[in-house]
């Protein structure tokens, strides 16, 4: 299996790995992507399943759906525009607030969507060295004072190192003007949000995601949530298409259909935040790699013990459990392992005990 690049979009489906590893696809477990391990909840499927208007394209406002996220998010529906996934959203806000000289901050370690989508915007990035695995404002407070910034990106909790940012640190960003944007795709596995603080600065935007906590990653939608007017133009570009469109039909209905059901999904959600806390304690036993605290759903691991290529590769092989190695400069020898299912963390580690029997490293 080839090595896998920082937070790199992992596009390949379950089929095709299985083919790779000669396995039914039943057999593997999937730890390496942003998956729900519980997938939609039946509440979606049914709507899905009995939706007679499938044929329809999508409200390119979303009006229904925004109505519905208004209490979810606690956030007026006049402020909140409905994106297909965070890529499209990202790339509708960014060709809203480009503008020549500008630039866009990003941190130095994180996931490359926000490089990639300002490329095909045509806006130049500067990366913001961290502190550790931490995200430095001071460094981004600096970098603001030399140039011209079209956006500031603050991912809360990071990809790949789960950290997050404090909203007093959020703030003091705000303070200058420009326009911040917080990603809280994994929000809901956090906790905490600057949501409240919308309504107080103009330049702040929230990007969120149903992929993850609700388990529609097959079906993208996203949402930003902004000062009205910023709204209205986000809004408006999709009505009139060309390289922005709003979710279709399905998505919007799935995603209504997610926020129907919310006590099953947060029911999910309590399950899966304590096995993460399973998955840290079990990892930490072993004197193979050590996991970093994390507030989303995955874990990051530095690799004590041996190479990551070739733990991800023994894991794949031997027990069917597929995760993801990181090398990269700053992460030179990582593992990512999302949050599965009891039984997926304990088949990951007895995977990781055969190894260190059969392989000492």
């Amino acid at each position: 299996m080839p090595q896998d690049s920082l937070g790199g979009d992992l596009a390949v489906p379950l089929e095709v790995l299985a083919r790779r590893l000669g396995r039914a696809p039943a057999d593997l477990i999937r730890l390496d992507s942003d998956d729900n391990p519980y997938g939609p909840s039946l509440r979606v499927l049914e709507v899905l399943g009995s939706a007679d208007s499938l044929h329809r394209p999508g409200d390119p406002e979303a009006r229904d759906l925004r109505a519905l996220l208004e209490p979810y998010a606690c956030c007026a529906r006049d402020r909140i525009t409905v994106g297909a996934g965070p890529a499209e959203s990202l790339e509708r806000l960014l060709r809203a607030l480009a503008r020549p000289g500008a630039v866009v901050l990003v941190p130095a370690l994180t996931r490359p969507l926000y490089a990639a989508v300002a490329a095909r915007v045509g806006l130049p990035v500067v990366t913001v060295p961290g502190r550790g695995l931490e995200l430095d404002i001071d460094g981004y407070l600096r970098l603001i004072g030399e140039q011209a910034v079209a956006l500031a990106v603050v991912p809360t909790p990071n990809d790949p190192t789960g950290t997050t940012v404090a909203p007093t640190e959020i703030v003091r960003l705000l303070q200058t003007d420009v326009p911040v944007l917080v990603d809280e795709s994994d929000y809901e596995f956090a906790g905490r949000t600057v949501v409240p603080l919308v309504t107080e600065f103009d330049n702040l935007i929230v990007l969120r995601d149903f992929a993850a906590w609700a388990g529609l990653a097959g079906l993208p939608v996203s949402y930003l949530l902004s000062a009205r007017p910023l709204a209205a133009q986000l809004r408006q570009a999709a009505v009139f298409g060309g390289v922005t469109s709003a979710p279709a039909h399905a998505a919007q209905l799935a995603a209504g259909a997610a926020l129907g059901d919310l006590a099953a999904l947060q029911g999910n959600l309590r399950t899966l935040r304590q096995e993460r806390g399973r998955l840290f304690r079990r990892l930490r036993k072993l004197n193979l790699i050590q996991p970093y605290p994390s507030e989303a759903h995955f874990l990051l691991c530095a690799v004590t013990r041996g190479q990551a290529a070739a733990i991800r590769d023994f894991l794949a092989d031997e027990a069917g459990v597929i995760v993801r190695a990181i090398a990269t400069p700053l992460l030179p020898n990582h593992l990512r392992i999302s949050v599965g299912l009891p039984d997926q963390t304990d088949a990951l580690f007895q995977g990781l005990l055969r190894l260190a029997e059969q392989h000492p490293l």
